[in-house]
């Protein structure tokens, strides 16, 4: 698959889960395969999809801090990292 098509199952995954809808967070596609993670227009943080994983740069941070190659674990480092505070 794509990076495009991956950033966008991220995308959809990520808008379903109940925790993040409810405490006003939102994904969009952005650029070059990434999925933006923000709260009430103030971004969170990054998921870029490259080379077959998924990468996290939290929005304080210009480097990636955690990587997955499931949409799965994607998901799941999400809600322990934003969905927690």
């Amino acid at each position: 698959m794509t990076a495009s098509v991956q950033a966008t199952e991220l995308k959809v995954a990520l808008q379903s889960q109940e925790a993040l809808t409810l405490r006003g967070f939102n994904a969009t596609c952005g650029t070059s395969a990434s999925v933006v993670v923000d709260r009430w227009g103030h971004m969170r943080g990054v998921w870029h999809f490259y080379n077959g994983n998924f990468f996290w740069t939290d929005g304080a941070t210009s480097q990636p801090s955690f990587r997955t190659n499931s949409i799965e674990g994607a998901v799941a480092h999400t809600l322990s990292v934003v969905a927690a505070k």
